[in-house]
C-alpha cells in the first residue's frame, strides 16, 4: 500500500573543501516506491519532472524482477539510474509464489 506522505527532501548545502565557492543546488529524495506500477510510477514521474530539480533520487521497494529492472533504469531520460532487484534469489529457484518484493535504485543527473 503506497504511502500519502511526502518523500524526504533534503535542503542543499553548499561544498566546502579547500574554500572553493562552488555549490551544489539540488534536493535529495528517498522514497518507498511500493512498487513501480500504479502509484510508485505516477510518483516517480513527478519526483524526476524538471520542477521538481531533483539532483538524486534513492528509491525503495521497486518490487522489479531482474527481467524488469530496464523498466526504472530507463525510466527518465535524464536521470543515470543504478539498480538491484530484490528477487533474483527467489526467482532463480523456480516459479514466483506471492507478490513481487525488495529492490532498490539510484537515480542523478
Amino acid at each position: 500500500m503506497a504511502s500519502n506522505s511526502p518523500p524526504l527532501v533534503l535542503p542543499a548545502v553548499p561544498s566546502g573543501g579547500g574554500g572553493g565557492s562552488l555549490a551544489a543546488n539540488f534536493k535529495i529524495a528517498s522514497y518507498n516506491l511500493a512498487g513501480l506500477d500504479g502509484q510508485g510510477n505516477i510518483f516517480l514521474t513527478e519526483l524526476c519532472s524538471v520542477e521538481q530539480k531533483m539532483g538524486v533520487i534513492l528509491v525503495q521497494e521497486h518490487w522489479l524482477s531482474p527481467e524488469k529492472m530496464d523498466h526504472i533504469k530507463n525510466f527518465d531520460p535524464f536521470f543515470t539510474t543504478f539498480g538491484i532487484s530484490g528477487m533474483t534469489e527467489k526467482i532463480s529457484t523456480g516459479i514466483l509464489k506471492g507478490r513481487p518484493f525488495g529492490g532498490g535504485s539510484n537515480s542523478g543527473t
